[in-house]
């Protein structure tokens, strides 16, 4: 394994051309296609939905105007789970609201 110092001055250009990546880790051109198709894919997607490649960090983007939000901490996995749980509740109440409104319809 690499020490500290050979990954600090091996010079080698990672994928978004900077130097990030010791030169045991350099991808041959034939590797490098499918992360090359892949990134593409990616900034297409996320450009069409108007974020910016962060230039100096090809794996980060940026939104539109993302100066204007403030910095969240955000546990996404609570979120998903609050999301998850008020929509069973409301397909819960939605279907009580039929069955009510069937009995309803039955009983006049």
């Amino acid at each position: 394994m690499a020490d500290t110092e050979d990954l600090k001055s091996s010079g080698s250009q990672g994928p978004c051309g900077f130097e990030s990546r010791p030169r045991h880790l350099e991808l041959t051109n034939s590797a490098a296609e499918p992360f090359l198709r892949l990134r593409d894919m990616l900034q297409g997607a996320m450009e069409a939905k108007e974020f910016a490649v962060y230039e100096p960090e090809c794996w980060h983007y940026d939104y539109k105007n993302w100066k204007e939000y403030p910095i969240l901490n955000i546990d996404f996995f609570r979120e998903c789970r609050i999301t998850n749980e008020i929509v069973a509740l409301q397909t819960r109440l939605s279907h009580y609201k039929q069955g009510r409104a069937a009995a309803r319809t039955r009983g006049s």
